[in-house]
This record gives C-alpha cells, structure tokens and sequence, in this order.
C-alpha cells in the first residue's frame, strides 16, 4: 500500500501481481490493483482487475462503481449505468448506494443524442425446427445447422423518449424454406408515477418466413417498476396487440393481451434472481379461414424463474426456465370441422453464458432445451438448440 499512497503506481501494481502469484487473493487485492493499473494508465488490467473484485462481496459495489467510471468515460453509456446499477443493488454502505443511483440518474439526465446499438453474428445446431416462427409444431427430430445475426439501435430524444429498432435473420443451411427474417421497431417514452419508475411504448413487427411474409401486427405496451428495498424489485408488465397474416397465412389475423409480474433481486456476491407469473389471451378466431384452413383462440398462463451469476471475471451464467399453459376450449377449426378441446404445455430450459473481451465486444453461447406435451399428438415435440455467436455494443 506504501507503493500507492506514494504515487509509485507501477510499482504498486507489481506488488499486487506477486502477492497474487503468492496464492494471496482478496476483494481488496483485485481493487487495489484496479486503482494502481488505472492510475499508472493501464486500463484494460485495470477492469480486468475490477471485475475479478465484483466476485468478492466485500468489494463488489466499489469495483462496479468504478467500472461504470471507467465506462462513462470511455463514452459506453449502456455498459456504466448497468455497471453503476449493480453498485447500487450491491452497496453495503447507503453513501455508495447513493453515489451509484446519482450517477445513473446524471447519465439519463445528460440524455445523450448519439445513436447506440448492438451487434451480434453467429451459428448454431437445432434438433428439430419449428415448422413456424410461433413454435407451434416442429420438423420430428430432422436436426439442422443454422446462421444468425442481429442488429439493435437505439436513438434517444429529449431526457425520456427514444426510437428503436432491431433486425434479426435466421438462414437454416440445410433448409432455406425455414429461413427468418424480422424486424420490429417503434417509440417509447418514460414515466414516473410515485414510488414507479416505468416506460411506454407502440411497437410494430414484421416477419418473413420460407420466403414469403407470414405475419405483421402493431402492440401498445408498458412496463413499470420499483425499488421495494436494497438488492430488491419489482416489475409488472402489460402489452395489448393485433395481427394481419400473410397472403398464405390469413388465418393468423386476429387480437390479443399479455400481463405479468416479476419479483427480481441481487445479493450481496453478485448474485441475480427473478421469478415471474404471466396470463394473457390470443384470439385469432375466423370463420372463413377456419372453413379453408385453420382457426383458432387461446387462453395462456405462465410461471417462469432466471438466475445468473459471475463465474470468473468478466464472465457471466444465466439459468432460466419457464412452464407454459395454453388452452384452447374447443374453438379450433380446421378444414371446417371443429378440432375438439386441447390444452398443451410447454417446458423451456436455457443456459445462457456472456464473456465480455472488452468494454464493448463479447462472446456468446446459448443452450435451449424445449419439450410441448399437447393433447393434439401433432403438437407433440422435444427440442434442443445449441448457438455461440460475437457481440459488439457501440
């Protein structure tokens, strides 16, 4: 410590590194160097340095605090009020907590006119492909190698408006009659209503699927949130939505509302936990195009939990899963004839793994095991889908 209260910051950092060789690691140890790289200008040992310190709860808050420094500075505004946010929710001190949420709150004031974004390229294996973008049915078990990729742009206005928009495409080398491609986009607005914080917005979404279009439509949708206590919150949100089918899929018109609830929170290691409970309706009910081909309405239910963690530094386990109900009392009209009842559940499981390189690019690896147990033995399927790609943000 002599080293760095001496302004001798090089060598201060070649103390750490050997204490660290010694087998002497600590939250305090990786700190201490952070503050000894990034003052003798090393920066990048310097946040390596403070993100192996988040893994120790001591020393979590400091090290993202001065991570999200580190990244405001570097003009990353996405990467420092994520990385101040998890000061807050992992401070044990209220000055930090304090610190932290005034620096989130300077960041969206200062509302920044740049545009910013993300980028994603990557490939991937599925067991069996969905014969739709929905997922309501799949190939039986005839596995496919796929291509994907994905742009995110965000462009704000004032101090709580924005214009988003995201691209993603999906080419199935063996297969090209399931290929996808969607775009979505539209405007949201922020609000504060008491102790919630939250944000509207009108969003429209356009699919194209096997090379013709399958679906358009146009939501209204809100979230809203609040902090019940440190490490602890809450969200419920709310969207209502309606469709137009392609030429060749007219039967999908129709309407539709989702709600749900989530409880989330971190603790003090860095831990991230939330469950959720959802309800909502679809209705795509159409005499004409139940008598040519297919219609249908549904009620849904769902619970669902994630739960991430660091696993060393700079990277980052999610765990989620979700069970899904969907009945659809008799409504469904095939060819003319009514189908009977049906109710079908679906089990998703994802393992989701995120290795940051930078402040701005990481890799990327997904796992998805989906299982549909329906009435309709049609609907029957199992699937798993394995995808690693490279991201950039910017």
């Amino acid at each position: 410590m002599q080293f760095v209260q001496s302004g001798e910051y090089e060598e201060a950092a070649r103390a750490f590194r050997a204490a660290e060789a010694a087998g002497l690691r600590s939250g305090a140890l990786y700190f201490n160097l952070g503050v000894a790289c990034f003052r003798s200008g090393n920066l990048e040992a310097a946040r390596r340095a403070f993100l192996a310190a988040t893994g120790y709860p001591s020393m979590a808050a400091p090290a993202y605090y001065n991570l999200g420094r580190m990244a405001r500075d570097a003009g990353n505004e996405p990467a420092a009020r994520r990385m101040f946010q998890q000061a807050a929710d992992t401070a044990r001190t209220t000055t930090l907590r304090q610190n932290a949420l005034a620096a989130v709150a300077d960041l969206r004031a200062a509302a920044p006119t740049r545009t910013s974004g993300r980028a994603e390229l990557g490939m991937g294996y599925d067991s069996n492909p969905p014969l739709t973008p929905g997922g309501a049915s799949a190939v039986r078990d005839r596995a496919a190698t796929f291509a994907y990729s994905t742009v995110t742009l965000r462009q704000p206005f004032g101090d709580s408006s924005e214009l988003f928009g995201q691209a993603y495409a999906e080419h199935y080398v063996e297969r090209d009659d399931f290929d996808l491609e969607q775009l979505r986009g539209g405007w949201s607005d922020a609000f504060s209503a008491g102790q919630w914080d939250g944000r509207s917005r009108v969003e429209a979404q356009y699919i194209h699927f096997g090379g013709a279009t399958f679906e358009y439509g146009v939501s209204l949708a809100g979230d809203a949130w609040r902090d019940l206590g440190p490490g602890l919150w809450t969200r419920l949100s709310g969207s209502v939505s309606a469709w137009r089918g392609g030429p060749d899929y007219e039967f999908l018109d129709g309407s539709g509302w989702d709600a749900s609830a989530v409880l989330g929170g971190t603790n003090g290691f860095g831990h991230q936990w939330q469950v959720e409970i959802g309800t909502g309706i679809e209705d795509r009910r159409d005499a004409d195009a139940g008598a040519d081909f297919f219609s249908y309405s549904s009620r849904a239910a769902h619970i669902g939990g994630t739960y991430s963690r660091g696993i060393a530094p700079a990277t980052r386990l999610s765990l989620a899963g979700q069970i899904e109900w969907h009945d659809f009392g008799g409504t469904e009209i095939r060819d003319g004839a009514v189908l009977g009842a049906r109710d079908d559940r679906t089990t998703d499981i994802r393992l989701r793994l995120l290795h940051e390189l930078s402040a701005r690019w990481a890799l990327t690896g997904d796992a998805t095991w989906s299982r549909r147990e329906s009435d309709v033995d049609e609907y029957d399927y199992r699937r798993m889908a394995i995808s690693g790609g490279l991201r950039v943000t910017f």
